[in-house]
């Protein structure tokens, strides 16, 4: 089956695509066809970030967007149906996550109906609220297909993702489902895009190959300072977050102090980048300690900052680095992959959550489906 997987991160860079050839679950094969990011236009990431980030906005205006980014959506499909990628068999629309507070409620803009209308296909979307109501974080679902796909008898591995938020799956060698842990570890570059756009060049929406961070020295009183405010690694798993934590507020106290210390913003960026491997790291070492831990496998936009990489690839764990893409997925587009996939759960009845990562009291079946048309009354 022809999926076609779309997902929107924490960092509002853009919508991205992935086409997946879905065969089968057990045993599992789906392979990755192709994949496209399409930025947002300026006006609807403005408010976009703007509601995520808990600005003034009306019911109108959260709806305005709701409706856009699902039009945005079918017309990047449209697009690439017209460069002859085909019409999906099954869509699976993550949409933009605009708040989430795990156990509580969570909430992703982007109407599915748009998409259901101009193809006809089946359409998964609100993927997270199933397992809020089972008593679980609503995060994070990509675990099952990291073990679907990464599981093994031999080598214990955490599947990475750095988006703008950072998480990890551990697969502990040999074991099962109810083995597996995952949580986020926390900022992924979503700090890092952030200050480089307000503190170092309005024009830039990330740190292009780490260029402003190694032009920078990480500050240990400001790293300091960060982890005092920042209690994030102290709670336990099963634990998720997201803008909420780490949005605009928490940054601007960062650079209060930043300031006081005299730092300059290229400083800022580098102690930043810092974090977000420290916190990875961190995290790494706690599960590690279970089954051991033989390979990280990482993905996301984090993976193109060369800061970043180059500091997880030193890590005093010993382990071994490796990308999706060592494994037919390109790093960019695990996410799509993945809600591709788990689209294909739904709609084949398979539960889509793992109760020892979300913390939920059952498995449940992800998503609302927009059905496909069977026929009409006389």
């Amino acid at each position: 089956m022809r999926v076609a997987g779309l997902m929107s991160g924490t960092s509002l860079d853009g919508l991205s695509v992935a086409y997946v050839d879905v065969e089968s679950v057990e045993p599992f094969k789906a392979g990755f066809i192709d994949g496209r990011t399409f930025a947002y236009p300026e006006d609807l990431r403005g408010r976009l970030l703007s509601i995520a980030e808990g600005g003034s906005v009306s019911a109108r205006d959260i709806a305005y967007a709701h409706r856009d980014l699902g039009v945005f959506a079918k017309e990047c499909l449209k697009s690439l149906r017209g460069e002859g990628w085909g019409t999906p068999e099954l869509v699976g629309f993550h949409g933009q996550t605009v708040y989430h507070e795990g156990r509580v409620v969570t909430l992703q803009l982007g109407d599915p109906s748009h998409i259901y209308v101009e193809f006809g296909c089946p359409v998964i979307s609100d993927f997270r609220s199933a397992d809020i109501a089972a008593g679980g974080e609503g995060a994070p679902l990509v675990p099952l297909v990291d073990y679907l796909k990464y599981r093994d008898k031999e080598h214990s591995r955490i599947i990475l993702n750095i988006g703008g938020i950072a998480n990890i799956t551990y697969l502990p060698r040999g074991r099962g489902l109810e083995d597996v842990v995952a949580f986020d570890t926390g900022p992924g570059v979503m700090l890092v895009d952030r200050a480089v756009n307000l503190f170092v060049d309005s024009s830039l929406r990330y740190d292009v190959d780490a260029k402003i961070a190694r032009r920078g020295r990480v500050s240990a009183e400001l790293l300091d300072y960060i982890l005092e405010v920042d209690d994030y690694r102290l709670r336990g798993y099963p634990k998720s977050t997201g803008r909420e934590r780490y949005g605009g507020e928490f940054l601007l106290k960062i650079w209060g102090n930043a300031k006081r210390l005299g730092l300059a913003p290229e400083d800022v960026v580098a102690t930043l980048s810092e974090y977000t491997v420290f916190m990875i790291e961190y995290h790494a070492g706690l599960v590690a300690s279970r089954f051991g831990l033989d390979e990280i496998i990482a993905g996301g936009g984090g993976t193109r900052n060369p800061y970043i990489m180059s500091r997880l690839k030193a890590n005093r764990l010993g382990v071994k680095v490796s990308t999706h893409e060592d494994y037919g997925v390109p790093r960019d587009y695990w996410e799509c992959y993945a809600f591709a996939v788990l689209a294909y759960l739904t709609c084949s009845g398979y539960a889509g959550n793992i109760p020892s990562v979300t913390g939920a009291n059952k498995r449940v079946v992800l998503g609302r489906i927009n059905p496909p048309l069977r026929g009409g009354f006389k």
